[in-house]
């Protein structure tokens, strides 16, 4: 991922203004940089200070002269040009990829360090405030000028803060710029390690947020399918019960055809004798040979219908027989679905407790 990216993935997940030293250092790693800048500045003699891109103070400022602290900055006018300085030295330096070594509107020499952030400048280092050499009477002569400019109330009181000014020649100003620019990178790359240490940390988090959302909906949904299982494979129980019943009824259905049939035949026989008496009475006979005759019809008819109610029967036995054997498979089949779905139930119940726990240790840390 190139340094655009990474930056507009740090902006979307932490926001623009936080995006400076004073919101990404904690107050131990400030106070970390501010013991050990303090040795240095005092061990070297020149004032440090670390500041938010447009100026404002990330840690006190450190070893400051009376001259700038004092009189430059007890002004209105001396505080806004310091200000302006800084704001203008941090962007050069940025543009042009290096620190910057310079004297400043009061001609005193400082520099000032950008802390870049996948090239964004999120901070400033910046120190100096010192005189290149001892001040003789041209040097207080510029300051009388300079501090009636900016309206130093006491320009006589003013110029005693002269000699405790910082001394240090160009060369030395210029190896320190050097220096603090190499302590500008060491905190840049920590800075970095840190915000992709949190990226990645935030992105897991929002994997587990997501990941708890699903099993819980996952285990809804189990459940939920579960019962359905169990109802269906009660309900395939209950079918096999009926259709069973239906068995049953059609066994008894099956009897009474067989008795249809029987009465049929015994009917086609008595039909038949009667026509035989018919036959042996002659003319006294001839109407109850046409009872004979309807009687044989009728036998004749009931067979026919016994016969195809047979016929039907033994197709619904067949239908019965299949229901009874559909039913069953959905019943077992259900069975295991629904021990299948609990312990993917279980396993999503697992996983949505493993999610709580990361979640609570992620609120602990913070």
């Amino acid at each position: 991922m190139v340094a655009e990216e990474r930056l507009q993935e740090a902006i979307n997940y932490f926001g623009e203004d936080a995006l400076k030293l004073s919101k990404l250092l904690t107050e131990e790693e400030k106070k970390w940089i501010y013991d050990f800048f303090d040795k240095l500045s005092r061990e070297l003699d020149f004032a440090v200070t670390v500041s938010d891109p447009e100026g404002t103070p990330v840690i006190p400022v450190i070893n400051h002269s009376d001259l700038c602290g004092k009189v430059i900055r007890g002004t209105e006018k001396g505080l806004a040009r310091c200000k302006q300085e800084a704001v203008k030295r941090g962007k050069d330096a940025m543009e042009q990829g290096k620190p910057q070594y310079y004297f400043c509107h009061a001609n005193i020499q400082d520099f000032i360090v950008p802390v870049l952030l996948y090239g964004r400048r999120i901070g400033n280092i910046a120190g100096g405030q010192c005189l290149p050499k001892e001040p003789d009477e041209q040097t207080i002569e510029h300051f009388r000028k300079y501090f009636a400019e900016i309206g130093v109330p006491n320009i006589e009181e003013a110029l005693n803060t002269l000699k405790t000014a910082h001394i240090n020649p160009k060369e030395r100003i210029g190896n320190f710029t050097v220096m603090f620019d190499a302590l500008g990178k060491i905190i840049s790359n920590y800075l970095m390690f840190q915000i992709e240490a949190k990226i990645e940390e935030m992105k897991l988090f929002e994997t587990i947020n997501q990941n708890q959302k699903i099993s819980l909906s996952l285990t809804q949904t189990l459940s939920s399918l579960s019962a359905s299982s169990e109802e269906l494979a009660a309900s395939s129980e209950q079918t096999a019960a009926i259709v069973n019943e239906t068995r049953n009824k059609l066994n008894e259905t099956d009897a009474i055809n067989t008795f249809i049939k029987k009465i049929a035949n015994q009917t086609r026989l008595l039909g038949l004798n009667a026509a035989i008496e018919a036959s042996r009475a002659g003319v006294h006979g001839k109407g109850f040979g046409v009872v004979a005759s309807e009687i044989q019809k009728l036998a004749t008819e009931s067979m026919k219908f016994a016969n195809k109610i047979n016929e039907t029967l033994n197709e619904i036995s067949i239908s019965i027989k299949q229901i009874l054997e559909s039913s069953q498979n959905i019943a077992k089949v259900s069975e295991n679905q629904a021990l299948s779905i609990n312990e993917i139930s279980r396993v999503a119940e697992d996983l949505h407790a493993i999610s709580e726990k990361l979640l609570k240790i992620r609120d602990v840390n913070n």
